[in-house]
C-alpha cells in the first residue's frame, strides 16, 4: 500500500516539474521573441514564470540553453504537421493543406502571445 503512495506521489512530483518546466518555456518564448537572446534577461523570464531565477538552474545550465530548448520546442512544433502530408496528395494541394494548419497554429498563438508581449511592457 505505500508502494502505491510513493508511486503517485513520484508522479504528481513529475507533473509537476513538467508544469513548471512548460511554464519557464512559454515565459522564456514570449521574453526571446520580443527582446532576441542578447536582450532577454533571466530575471525577466523567471518573473513572467512566476518562479524565482535559480529555479532556471535547475532546469538548465544556461540561458544559451534555455534558448536552445525554446528554439526546439518552436521547431518541433512548426514542423509537426508535415508528418501529416498525404503523398497521394499533389504537391500544391499538399503544400496547401500544410500552409492552412499553419495559419491555424498561428491564430491560435496570436493571442496568446500578444497577451504576453503587453504583460512585458
Amino acid at each position: 500500500m505505500s508502494m502505491t503512495f510513493f508511486e503517485s506521489s513520484s508522479q504528481m512530483e513529475q507533473k509537476k516539474s513538467t508544469q513548471k518546466r512548460n511554464q519557464l518555456l512559454n515565459a522564456a518564448l514570449d521574453v526571446f521573441s520580443v527582446y532576441g537572446f542578447s536582450g532577454a534577461s533571466l530575471d525577466e523570464i523567471a518573473q513572467l514564470a512566476n518562479m524565482h531565477k535559480s529555479n532556471i538552474f535547475y532546469y538548465y545550465e544556461n540561458k544559451e540553453s534555455l534558448y536552445v530548448e525554446v528554439l526546439t520546442t518552436v521547431l518541433q512544433k512548426w514542423l509537426a504537421p508535415l508528418q501529416t502530408l498525404e503523398s497521394e496528395l499533389e504537391p500544391t494541394e499538399a503544400l496547401t493543406h500544410y500552409l492552412i494548419q499553419k495559419l491555424e497554429i498561428y491564430q491560435r498563438k496570436k493571442m496568446v502571445y500578444e497577451r504576453s508581449i503587453q504583460k512585458l511592457n
